[in-house]
């Protein structure tokens, strides 16, 4: 089964409080995939967890850059 750009941007953001690191790869393999099936929806929903992981990974740059997309 493949996954797909909604699933991987869900799992993401579910898991940013509990490990921003991991969360922060998903969400960019969820830009990707929304960028590839096109799914703006799914891509904003992994923006939206690409920047609350930056910022809790210390950088601010790119957590402000994410959630401006």
């Amino acid at each position: 089964m493949t996954e797909s750009a909604e699933s991987a941007a869900s799992f993401a953001l579910d898991l940013v409080p509990a490990d921003p690191g991991r969360a922060a790869t998903y969400a960019r393999r969820a830009i990707e995939l929304a960028r590839a099936e096109p799914n703006p929806a799914a891509k904003a929903m992994a923006y939206r967890a690409l920047g609350p992981a930056s910022h809790e990974l210390g950088d601010i740059d790119a957590g402000l850059t994410a959630l401006r997309q």
